[in-house]
C-alpha cells in the first residue's frame, strides 16, 4: 500500500509541475525533458541493484512499446495543458484511462472485477461525462 500512496503523491506532483512546464516552454520540448529524466532514474536504480535476472525478449519489446506510448502521452498531455484547464484535462485523461485500462485488463489478462468496482467505473464514466458536458456548456 505504501507504494500506491507514494505513486499517487508523486503523480499528483508531476501533474502540477508538468502543467507549469508545458505552459512556460514548448509542450513537446517539456515532454522530451520529462521523458528523458523519467528514463534515467529507473536505469540508475536498476544498475545499482545489479539485477542478475534474465530479460525475456517479450518483456523488452513490451517495455519499448510502453515507452513509445508514454512518450506520445506526454506530448498530448502537455498540448492539452496549453489549451484546457487542468480541472478539465486531468479528470478526462485519468478517469478515461482508468476505465479503458480496466476494460482492457478484463480482455488481456482475464482479470475480474467485483460489483463495487463495476459501480465505481460507472460512476467514473458519469463524472467524465459531466466534466465534458460542463466544458461544452461553458462554450469552450
Amino acid at each position: 500500500m505504501i507504494y500506491i500512496a507514494l505513486a499517487t503523491i508523486f503523480y499528483s506532483a508531476f501533474l502540477i509541475i508538468n502543467t507549469i512546464a508545458a505552459r512556460v516552454i514548448d509542450p513537446v520540448f517539456a515532454a522530451a525533458i520529462v521523458t528523458g529524466v523519467s528514463a534515467i532514474i529507473p536505469i540508475v536504480v536498476a544498475v545499482r541493484a545489479q539485477s542478475q535476472t534474465l530479460t525475456p525478449a517479450q518483456g523488452v519489446w513490451a517495455a519499448v512499446a510502453a515507452g513509445f506510448c508514454i512518450a506520445l502521452y506526454s506530448i498530448f498531455l502537455n498540448r492539452s495543458f496549453t489549451t484546457e484547464k487542468v480541472g478539465v484535462v486531468v479528470p478526462i485523461v485519468y478517469g478515461g484511462s482508468l476505465v479503458i485500462t480496466t476494460l482492457l485488463s478484463l480482455m488481456v489478462f482475464r482479470e475480474r472485477i467485483g460489483t463495487i468496482q463495476a459501480i465505481g467505473l460507472v460512476v467514473m464514466m458519469i463524472g467524465i461525462g459531466i466534466v465534458i458536458y460542463a466544458r461544452i456548456a461553458a462554450g469552450r
